[in-house]
């Protein structure tokens, strides 16, 4: 993990690039670096709202600006990005499972569910990521989402 962020890290300062900064603002969180990861997750929502004000429509930058401003305090803001990036592509099982994670971790456990659903029943099929995700351990106990992963 500690190689990743760094890493992480190096690409986003080689290319300002709003995938590779909010991946070493994860990593930085994962590894309990919390101040380190807040920097990073500001740094991450400066570069993702400047890539969507050419690219307006991209779902995954939506989501990792709904989770960076999350990230930061700021959730009234993240969870209406969370719901632009449903709208932007409401196909997309990636972006489906993302918001659910983020869903999960605000507490949103009613609709984190129907994400999820929503993403299984799009295609999202990696059991090992919902089993595994750390996003969703507030979910683990919840019979609906054992059903979840009973149907993967």
């Amino acid at each position: 993990m500690e190689e990743a962020a760094e890493e992480f890290q190096k690409a986003a300062e080689i290319r300002e690039d709003y995938q590779a900064a909010f991946l070493a603002a994860q990593s930085s969180e994962a590894l309990g670096r919390t101040e380190e990861g807040r920097i990073r997750f500001g740094e991450t929502l400066r570069v993702v709202e400047k890539h969507m004000e050419l690219n307006p429509d991209d779902p995954r930058a939506a989501t990792m600006r709904a989770v960076s401003l999350c990230r930061l305090g700021r959730p009234e803001e993240g969870l209406i990005w969370a719901e632009k990036a449903l709208e932007i592509d409401p196909n997309d099982p990636g972006v489906r499972y993302n918001v659910g994670c983020l869903y999960s971790l605000e507490g949103k456990v009613e609709e984190a569910i129907r994400c999820l659903e929503e993403a299984l029943g799009a295609g999202f099929q990696n059991k090992e990521w919902f089993k595994n995700d750390p996003d969703l351990d507030p979910l683990r106990d919840h019979p609906r989402f054992q059903s979840l992963i009973g149907r993967i």
